[in-house]
């Protein structure tokens, strides 16, 4: 039998278990634990593994136990109460690490498997839920470990939307945990995953109340969290104009750090977004204009403005450094907002479009831009938009100069088409020939070198692929946008993968996007993209089945208009028959 063989094999002491646990792990099958009088022997060889004093031992059947119990779900419900008694204990006891980490995925387990067994929760889950909690609070409040910590903080989330009945005496204690981390850290920021998992805890929290105090609790959350942002975003523009200060904000105090406080606004922001993505029970009130308020805020904030005369000018520096984070926690609780609230953002998108359209003109970073972006795109894509012509105009131009990488010449290119034919011959630049060395040169330009300039491109693909779809962008600046996305398109299979991307397969999912929003465009206005419809068809690659869409570009499902109307994407496919306005748009954008 194969239990046989394993014990004989590998767990016939302590230090072979130690060693061998990888390949246990590995090679166990649940096919192994049928009926049989070796499957006894193999849960008491796990209890027995669980008693031993060496720590090593302790950790493989703790693993053991796991794989066991994921395996076989009659061992998990037979050998699940004597095995939580033993490790249970553990997670108040100094323990190493790995074992921590082993005891907290088991009862994780045990605890999870019970939800549809009624006589194995009342018996075991009941009375052990509230040790468990109590057990990995104090591993949050005390362990060093930050994945021990994480692990501890993601299965307490876990727990309490589980069994939040059972969490209720532990509510004060969990809150109390969470403001702890969310009051940041500085120098060295707050660890991300850490961060994410209190949040997801802290959003869970409301779960306590009930359905009737549930709306009340996350109400009273959400406060409370805004309100500690909103101190943060004082107590980092301390040198700048604050006439847009909230009243109820307290005075920054002077012992804290520019580091501290961005930290502490980005705890802030994880949580308001951690909030929005939890389901409440009972619909909840959302204070709206507090909330783009604080994005507005952050989102239009500069290093530039005028401060006051007398002014610590190492705080001012500071200060004007974090600009560019703020922009960031902007962007992320706007782009959340406009996911979770949609329809509620309707009487402002003209506004933020128009905000978020100013922020793509300016001189970004590609990080910068990525969020703006992303943020655009999000607020195009799922936020009714009424009466925003200029804004989604502006907004798709910005997003049309991001992909300028694809359309305008390289500097060695540039510098070749800007030499006049007529000039006299000796005042032309001699072109650079390949040499030899070229073959051996490792500086090669790459059009999207970085992984943000990946996403950049295919963000702002995204955001002219929606905006397209809107019936507020003017008709020059839709024509401009199909004419670049064409020229994209039949100029792509001429670059090569190599000299586009370290990324081979970044060219694929680029002109696929591409051709994509080029066959959107087409079926969308049959009348208008007709002459371009011949050159979309091209486009598609040779293998795969394309027929579906060859139906819509060919035969769209749609009666015929009762009479012709004017289209301007028919009139100025070529440069000779565009409009003033769009020329100027053009122009304006280097084109």
């Amino acid at each position: 039998h194969p239990l046989q063989y394993l014990l004989h094999y590998h767990l016939a002491s302590d230090a072979s278990s130690i060693r061998h646990a990888p390949y246990i792990l590995q090679h166990l099958s649940s096919r192994y634990f049928s009926p049989s009088p070796h499957v006894q022997k193999w849960t008491t060889r796990i209890t027995s593994l669980l008693h031993s004093k060496n720590p090593g031992a302790r950790w493989a059947a703790i693993c053991i136990a796991y794989r066991t119990s994921v395996l076989s779900r009659s061992l998990l419900v037979e050998c699940a109460p004597s095995w939580v008694g033993i490790i249970l204990p553990l997670l108040s006891k100094s323990e190493p690490v790995p074992i921590l980490k082993a005891a907290i995925r088991y009862i994780r387990l045990v605890l999870g498997a019970a939800a549809d067994h009624a006589e194995f929760q009342r018996r075991l889950v009941i009375p052990a839920v509230l040790k468990v909690s109590a057990a990995l609070a104090s591993i949050v409040e005390q362990c060093k470990d930050l994945d021990t910590k994480t692990l501890a903080t993601q299965t307490l989330g876990q727990l309490v939307i589980a069994y939040p009945s059972l969490h209720r005496g532990l509510s004060s204690r969990l809150f109390a945990l969470c403001h702890s981390i969310f009051g940041g850290s500085a120098p060295r920021v707050t660890d991300t995953q850490l961060l994410n998992s209190t949040a997801a805890l802290f959003a869970s929290l409301h779960f306590l109340g009930g359905k009737v105090g549930g709306a009340n609790i996350w109400r009273s959350s959400l406060e409370g969290v805004l309100r500690s942002s909103w101190s943060a975003w004082a107590a980092l523009r301390t040198t700048f104009p604050s006439t847009s200060q909230p009243t109820q904000d307290a005075p920054a105090e002077s012992s804290t750090t520019t580091a501290l406080n961005l930290d502490k606004l980005r705890c802030g922001i994880s949580a308001i977004c951690a909030l929005f993505r939890t389901p409440a029970q009972r619909p909840v009130q959302v204070p709206v204009g507090h909330l783009l308020a604080l994005c507005w805020s952050l989102m239009t904030c500069s290093a530039d403005e005028e401060g006051q005369s007398n002014i610590d000018m190492h705080a001012r520096a500071a200060e004007a450094a974090a600009v560019p984070q703020m922009w960031m926690q902007g962007s992320l609780l706007l782009s959340c907002l406009a996911h979770t609230m949609r329809h509620l953002l309707a009487p402002h998108t003209s506004r933020l479009i128009m905000m978020v359209a100013s922020q793509l003109e300016g001189n970004l970073e590609p990080s910068q831009r990525l969020a703006f972006l992303r943020c655009a795109y999000d607020l195009v894509h799922s936020c009714p938009i009424v009466g925003a012509q200029l804004g989604v105009t502006r907004l798709t131009k910005g997003a049309i100069s991001c992909l300028s990488p694809l359309y305008l010449p390289g500097p060695q290119t540039r510098e070749i088409l800007e030499t006049d034919p007529n000039q006299p011959k000796k005042h032309k630049k001699r072109r650079r020939e390949y040499q030899g060395t070229d073959a051996l040169s490792s500086s090669k330009i790459l059009i999207c070198a970085t992984r943000e300039d990946r996403d950049v491109i295919l963000t702002a693909l995204d955001v002219i692929g929606s905006a397209l779809q809107n019936v507020e962008l003017l008709p020059s600046v839709q024509s401009l946008s199909n004419r670049v996305l064409l020229s994209v398109l039949l100029s792509l299979p001429s670059i090569p993968p190599t000299s586009f991307s370290c990324d081979s397969s970044f060219h694929g999912r680029v002109t696929m996007r591409v051709l994509e929003i080029c066959s959107k465009t087409v079926q969308g206005a049959p009348h208008a993209m007709s002459k371009i419809t011949g050159l979309v068809l091209r486009s598609f690659p040779s293998e795969g089945d394309q027929q579906f869409q060859f139906d819509l570009l060919l035969h769209p499902r749609r009666p015929p208009f009762v009479r012709t109307l004017p289209c301007v994407e028919s009139l100025s496919l070529y440069l000779a028959e565009e409009s003033i306005e769009e020329t100027s748009t053009r122009r304006s954008l280097g084109l």
